[in-house]
């Protein structure tokens, strides 16, 4: 008999990639530990990037990809979906010698994709903080 606790989506295994293009230098935005995505807007994002990659103005194409593992009983099953926007450089802040914090606004994009990337993503915090908040009670 299953134990009726324990959930195989308890076990799905979520992962985000972004991937960046600046189009206004012509360059991609190499993959590094400094390319890190530190807080999502309705119609946005805050980056943590090299400190070379933009300035404000520029224009940016932003692809956000999701790959979702789901343990099951008979092998795993992986979904992969894709957001792809254009978007423009509306803050740029240094926060040390290598790295800034960049606040990007979306032009160009799908948005019942973003919206509902959206509630997945507060979807799958709240779930987190729900956890945290049983395990300090």
């Amino acid at each position: 008999m299953a134990c009726s606790w324990i959930k195989v989506e308890d076990f799905v295994e979520t992962s985000y990639w972004i991937s960046i293009q600046n189009n206004t230098t012509g360059t991609r935005v190499p993959d590094s530990p400094e390319v890190e995505l530190t807080e999502v807007a309705q119609q946005g994002l805050t980056l943590r990037l090299p400190r070379n990659a933009c300035s404000n103005g520029h224009q940016l194409v932003l692809t956000l990809r999701k790959r979702v593992r789901s343990p099951l009983e008979d092998g795993e099953e992986e979904i992969e979906e894709e957001i792809q926007m254009t978007a423009k450089v509306v803050q740029a802040e240094d926060l040390d010698e290598n790295t800034r914090s960049v606040e990007v606004r979306f032009y160009q994009y799908n948005e019942l994709l973003w919206r509902e990337f959206l509630r997945q993503f507060s979807g799958r915090q709240e779930r987190v903080n729900a956890l945290v908040k049983a395990i300090v009670e």
